[in-house]
């Protein structure tokens, strides 16, 4: 139950971002944007579709309709530094509800174990390294 709202809560800051930093007037903002905004696009993209494989209609849907209310509102009501401002909050909040995302979701929760690395041998669930000391990677 909670992954499906954190999803939804970061697919809609993404596309805030995206739609909020196309409505930018000047060049020089644009150009002050791309770092966000790429992030933006790349991980609301792969995270929609997630959303759209493993969750109801409304998650996939709904996120995307909600930014489109949100970017009109600001376009009215903010400044251009106020919206560049936004923009970037937005994707520091959706940064923070995608990783929150993920744990909720299962994803990322393994642990990863560094293996002997000998020729020949098998990689086994709990690796060892070095002088059969384990090394845990999270």
């Amino acid at each position: 139950m909670l992954a499906p709202l954190l999803y939804f809560i970061a697919i809609a800051l993404f596309g805030f971002a995206v739609l909020g930093a196309a409505q930018l007037p000047n060049d020089l903002w644009l150009v002050a944007a791309i770092f966000p905004v790429f992030i933006a696009m790349i991980l609301g993209f792969v995270m929609w579709i997630f959303a759209w494989s493993q969750f109801e209609l409304p998650v996939s849907v709904g996120s995307l309709l909600v930014p489109i209310a949100a970017a009109v509102v600001s376009r009215r009501r903010l400044s251009t530094r106020d919206r560049f401002i936004a923009i970037c909050a937005a994707v520091l909040l959706g940064l923070v509800c995608a990783r929150l995302a993920f744990l909720a979701a299962g994803l990322g929760l393994k642990p990863l174990y560094i293996t002997s690395g000998l020729p020949g041998g098998e990689p086994s669930e709990r690796g060892t390294c070095g002088e059969g000391k384990q090394r845990r990677w999270a």
